[in-house]
């Protein structure tokens, strides 16, 4: 689950619904729907609000966070609308169905467009959802009864967070080379804080973008280059154009980056002293000892 910036103004659908005091949703047309469906897509852009995968028009459906059923008054209420999935075993579907033996407690519910699910889950390598450490009671409930009511830990899940989380990881030994290269020549952590920041944007509005981006920021940021105001900032998703205007500009200038990273190695193992470890602080001691343990 990922933070969502909702447009601020409903379609128009909604507030004649509104106007006429409606609670039938069955008497929308196909045309109010899909008017509904370009405000979700502009918010959520063809991916689940709730276990972040992309899906086709024929493979989701408009979801009422507070179902229908029990809070009629709710129906046409634009914030209680997302785009979910179809999937049987989790997110929309699977939290009001009798397939779900978790009685859910609506009220508990995290909303990706008020509250910033980062704030309430961390992931693991294994593509598994936990609960951050210290939250208050009330965070705790909340995460807990999201997870489940979703079932966001669902196999199928897991897997496919696995799948797009291993391009990042086979990249994690060369950030720490870089990472270690940095403590020798501290004026090469421009280029890392650089290239960090455009794989964290290359996430955005992308399938599993919370597992990648927090894979990004645990693993490959070990020197904490860059802050959590600036992923703040960013939260809110880049435009398609500037996406692939950074994925192009990163693709140019990382070989370069790189290569010259290398070369300074390899100057460092020529005639050089071989550095000591040091006997408190590691970056690559630390990263192991953290995956050994199951870091998130």
């Amino acid at each position: 689950m990922r933070k969502l910036v909702r447009p601020p103004k409903p379609p128009r659908c909604i507030l004649r619904a509104q106007d006429a005091g409606s609670t039938n949703w069955q008497r929308l047309r196909g045309k109010d729907r899909r008017e509904i469906w370009v405000k979700l897509n502009e918010m959520q852009h063809r991916i689940c609000a709730y276990c972040e995968r992309s899906f086709a028009e024929d493979d989701s459906h408009i979801e009422h966070l507070y179902p229908r059923a029990k809070y009629e008054g709710l129906t046409f209420e634009w914030k209680n609308l997302f785009g979910s999935c179809n999937s049987q075993y989790s997110c929309g579907i699977y939290k009001d169905s009798t397939k779900n033996p978790h009685e859910v407690n609506h009220e508990l519910l995290i909303k990706p467009d008020q509250d910033d699910p980062t704030h309430y889950f961390r992931y693991y390598k294994n593509g598994r959802i936990s609960i951050r450490p210290h939250l208050s009671d009330t965070e705790f409930l909340e995460a807990r009864e999201t997870i489940q009511a979703f079932n966001l830990n669902h196999r199928t899940l897991v897997s496919w967070r696995q799948h797009h989380l291993a391009p990042l990881m086979q990249m994690e030994e060369e950030f720490i080379l870089w990472c270690d290269l940095c403590e020798e020549h501290p004026e090469m952590e421009l280029d890392l804080a650089a290239e960090i920041r455009l794989l964290l944007i290359e996430q955005i509005d992308t399938p599993f973008q919370s597992i990648k981006q927090h894979y990004i920021r645990e693993h490959l940021d070990l020197l904490g280059l860059v802050s959590d105001s600036f992923i703040a900032r960013k939260s809110g998703g880049s435009s398609q154009k500037t996406r692939k205007s950074n994925q192009k500009n990163r693709k140019k200038t990382r070989k370069k980056r790189y290569n010259r990273h290398y070369n300074n190695r390899t100057k460092l193992g020529k005639g050089s002293k071989k550095r000591k470890p040091k006997s408190n602080h590691s970056s690559r001691s630390h990263t192991q000892s953290a995956g050994s343990s199951h870091q998130k």
